[in-house]
């Protein structure tokens, strides 16, 4: 995670996040998945699951089952993008 951090994530909107076990697990803005301690806050872990470079973030809250969870990113809470794919001749 960067030090940018806080302007990467200001105008995001999160959605949610999930309680299990005495940790919370949410998405941030910058496209990590991070699990905290419920209990003092302190970070147990963090993943980097896309790129915000490519417009990409987290704003859905990570639905848990069993050891899984299951998160995806999102563009669509920042307006329309552009997305140019044209198909082969």
């Amino acid at each position: 995670m960067n030090g940018s951090r806080a302007i990467a994530t200001s105008c995001i909107p999160h959605r949610g996040a999930a309680l299990v076990n005495g940790k919370i697990i949410r998405g941030t803005g910058d496209d990590y998945l991070i699990s905290l301690d419920a209990e003092t806050g302190k970070l147990l872990w963090a993943k980097q699951i896309a790129n915000p470079k490519d417009g990409y973030f987290i704003s859905m809250p990570p639905l848990v089952h069993g050891d899984l969870i299951y998160i995806g990113p999102a563009g669509s809470g920042m307006g329309q993008q552009r997305v140019d794919r044209r198909l082969p001749n």
